[in-house]
């Protein structure tokens, strides 16, 4: 259930590498409105310069921003209102969208502005265009190719760079490596004190192993002056190479404990803090740290896993069970629907909860038994290759009395598994429960093949099947059997009730006596 889905759009960067900026490379200027400075104001200062915010506004999911909404200025009447984003991790303006009361003809602005090196379709149905070393932009009400602009933005250079980054994620899951180190490259140029490009030169020097190199990118990036999340995320992977190719823990450790510091927000910190302590065999030290992660990001399923399992670990039930829950309703609203191994662990751990059976007296049911049976049969229809739930619903079946079902539930398994002696052994004995004694005894002949060193066992079983049958022959034939291959309890011979009617019988004696 451990499943890290660390991304680059949670990582920032800075701290320049001289030999990244040309010297005849005009840097990237970030220009003020209304006393605004991207990459620089706070969104306390944009209050008291324009009042509270109108409204916020629904960002693009991908963009990680808060969006507010202002009135414009009486110096500008020919702006309708601001809209204004922030970086979610600083409160800072990352970039202002001045909306025009009427279009303006695009030329003239686009002479004023410079390089154009972004030109996009926006959520809407919009279009925008991104300039360089002015960082501004236009935005189109359309993507037609007359259109006059309907809004001007003023841009931070940490928001330039975060779109380059984002296509670096985007250009690297894709393999396409030379299209993402330009992608990189072009994050740092533009903003070359943020943490979050050189993040992402490392993890394409990582991906092409080249690891010297992406170490000294990653410490570029740890040393950077700005991008907090980004200098956390760069020690994370720094850690990971300590860990992956240097085998260095206590250095590995070193770097999670800086990420923290780095970002006592960040609950992927926590988490892969407390991960590398599970793994470490320190769940008591872990249990603290992935809580941390949980308060952090309620939603973080991978922290309510890793949690979970370290509950469970230290024979916690009671507090895992909460984690186990949230799992649970994420899966039932649609949560890992691209991974059935996933979603098919998460119901097993779920149904465990509600009903431990009898043979864990000491855990506490969470529920009833129809509840986990209904929960159980979702595992098996997640992962068509899973017989364990199959078995379990088998065994609970038959702890409520239903030794019909559990039959069922034995036989669907082994149409899964043909081999799975568990299934075989369950089977036989579901169908000695509910008296169906031949079927019963050629279940527990087929298990004997499979059972290894429980054949003796399924030679008793038989046996118990033979008795049922009313034929003492093949039952006494079978125990002897099982006393051949070493069968030695003695006292489950003497109290089982479908042995019973051998008690006087003289062979039935001298099977005895050969066992203490």
């Amino acid at each position: 259930m451990h499943l890290r889905t660390i991304t680059l759009a949670a990582v920032t960067c800075s701290f320049g590498l001289p030999q990244l900026r040309p010297q005849n490379l005009a840097p990237a200027a970030e220009v003020a409105i209304f006393e605004i400075h991207p990459g620089k104001t706070a969104k306390a200062e944009v209050d008291l310069r324009f009042g509270e915010p109108l409204g916020k506004l629904d960002a693009d999911a991908s963009v990680h921003m808060q969006v507010y909404e202002y009135p414009a200025p009486k110096e500008a009447p020919d702006a309708e209102r601001l809209v204004v984003w922030y970086f979610p991790d600083t409160w800072e303006v990352a970039r202002v969208d001045v909306r025009l009361k009427a279009p303006m003809p695009a030329d003239p602005l686009r002479e004023q502005f410079g390089t154009r090196i972004l030109s996009r379709n926006t959520p809407g149905g919009g279009h925008e265009e991104l300039y360089y070393p002015r960082l501004q932009g236009l935005l189109f009400q359309s993507n037609a190719s007359n259109a006059s602009a309907s809004a001007v933005s003023y841009l931070s250079q940490r928001w330039l760079a975060d779109y380059y980054v984002d296509r670096f994620n985007e250009q690297i899951n894709a393999q396409h490596n030379d299209e993402a180190r330009f992608a990189a490259d072009k994050a740092v140029l533009i903003a070359p004190d943020y943490a979050r490009g050189y993040v992402a030169q490392g993890l394409y020097y990582r991906k092409i192993k080249d690891y010297a190199e992406a170490r000294v990118r990653l410490l570029a990036a740890a040393n950077a002056g700005s991008g907090p999340l980004a200098k956390s995320s760069a020690h994370l992977w720094l850690a990971d190479l300590y860990l992956e190719q240097d085998h260095q823990v206590a250095q590995a450790e070193a770097e999670y404990r800086k990420a923290i510091q780095e970002a006592p927000s960040s609950a992927d910190a926590h988490l892969r803090l407390g991960q590398f302590l599970v793994n470490q065999k320190r769940q008591a030290e872990a249990i603290p740290e992935l809580t941390r992660a949980v308060e952090l990001e309620a939603g973080n399923m991978d922290a309510r896993s890793s949690l979970a399992d370290a509950w469970y670990d230290q024979k916690r039930y009671n507090e895992e069970y909460p984690h186990i829950k949230a799992l649970f309703e994420w899966v039932e609203s649609g949560g890992a629907a691209d991974n059935p191994r996933r979603r098919n662990v998460i119901y097993r751990r779920y149904a465990e909860t509600l009903w431990p059976g009898h043979g864990q007296p000491q855990r506490k049911a969470f529920g009833k038994p129809q509840e986990a049976l209904a929960t159980y049969q979702k595992a098996a229809q997640a992962d068509t290759s899973d017989t364990w739930a199959l078995f379990v619903m088998g065994e609970i079946e038959r702890e409520v009395g239903d030794p019909a079902k559990a039959a069922e539930c034995y036989r669907n398994g082994l149409q899964r598994n043909p081999k799975s002696f568990d299934l075989e052994r369950g089977l036989a004995l579901a169908l000695l429960e509910d008296g169906r004694y031949a079927e019963s005894r050629q279940a527990a002949e087929d298990s004997i093949p499979l059972a290894s060193n429980a054949a003796a066992y399924q030679m008793v079983q038989a046996a118990r099947a033979s008795m049922g049958l009313r034929d003492k022959k093949q039952a006494l034939s079978w125990l002897h059997k099982a006393a051949d291959s070493g069968y030695k309890d003695r006292h489950y011979l003497t109290t089982d009730r479908y042995l019973a009617a051998l008690q006087g019988n003289g062979d039935f004696k001298k099977i005895l006596l050969r066992m203490p």
